[in-house]
């Protein structure tokens, strides 16, 4: 996933920072970025774990953070993650998975949601979640979960509920309003793409140092959250501020979860709109020793920019 939306910032700053890195790529398009980050591109997909385990053997950490569209993308992430488990302990080596904060479910009536927290994945998070678990039991120290929030920012757009929530709002009007489900107060977690960025890097730092190291220091926790603990946007705000970026009067109607209307935009699109989440990542700060930039979704220059991004394409 190094050419991806996160792994290209990744790899830019890892390189920044004197580490080599190899990344898998599946075109001659995605092989020329990661070389213009500085990166060794090596040919693979997800469909081949047998290949990425290979390469991965090669590395002293590796991240997974590509992604499909393909109908079988919970069986190529299943494969591809059990086979990288498989070499990182085979070979002690640092493995990171990434999951994603879907695999806690709703908050229900609880201020925070922390990684000590039982998984309680939404229907479409069940296959990430049953990997997140794989990882969580397996006995490698040295291989951990990272959970993100819904990533924003940088020369992107970012998160696709954020795409589909702007393009949404751009063809909405007082005849046919944007339609989200849920009531629009229930919070989401949110992570600008720089501080998610800095979290992967200080992650897999830490890591190889655990490797380097003579001495039992404890290593880092098998799970940690990547969010921005202070960004519990409403989806009303966020929907607010897409409006006044996009320049247009506000035209919305929250429906509920189990409406016609939230069926047409698909139950599992639905629910991911409705679901309430208060995901915390004060172990991640405290471990990672990782700061924050706190730049905010809400912040006019932050939806301005990905406003502009999402009407040049």
């Amino acid at each position: 996933g190094g050419s991806g939306y996160l792994g290209s910032s990744l790899v830019r700053l890892l390189t920044a920072r004197n580490h080599r890195v190899n990344c898998i790529v599946r075109s001659s398009e995605a092989a020329r970025k990661v070389e213009e980050l500085g990166a060794n591109p090596v040919f693979g997909n997800l469909a081949n774990p047998e290949k990425i385990q290979a390469a991965s053997v090669k590395c002293d950490v590796t991240v997974l953070l590509a992604a499909t569209r393909d109908k079988n993308r919970s069986t190529y992430e299943r494969n591809v993650n059990r086979a990288l488990l498989e070499s990182s302990s085979n070979n002690r080596k640092g493995y990171i998975f990434t999951s994603g904060v879907w695999v806690y479910g709703d908050a229900k009536d609880k201020s925070v949601q922390t990684e000590a927290d039982p998984l309680n994945p939404l229907p479409i998070a069940i296959p990430r979640a049953q990997e997140d678990m794989m990882v969580l039991e397996n006995s490698n120290p040295l291989a951990i979960v990272l959970r993100p929030g819904y990533v924003f920012g940088g020369p992107g757009i970012g998160s696709s509920s954020l795409k589909a929530w702007i393009k949404a709002a751009a063809e909405a009007s007082p005849e046919a309003p944007m339609i989200v489900a849920g009531d629009g107060k229930n919070k989401q977690p949110w992570i600008h793409l720089e501080d998610c960025t800095w979290a992967y890097c200080k992650a897999i730092e830490n890591i190889h140092l655990s490797m380097m190291s003579t001495s039992d220091e404890k290593p880092l926790p098998k799970a940690l959250n990547v969010t921005d603990g202070h960004q519990f946007h409403t989806a009303d705000q966020v929907v607010t501020a897409i409006f006044k970026s996009l320049n247009k009067p506000k035209t919305v109607r929250y429906v509920d979860l189990n409406s016609p209307e939230a069926q047409e935009i698909g139950l599992a699109r639905a629910e991911t709109q409705a679901v309430h989440q208060v995901v915390g990542s004060d172990l991640g700060m405290e471990v990672l020793s990782w700061n924050l930039s706190r730049r905010s979704l809400l912040d006019e220059s932050e939806m301005d920019a990905m406003v502009s991004q999402f009407r040049m394409n």
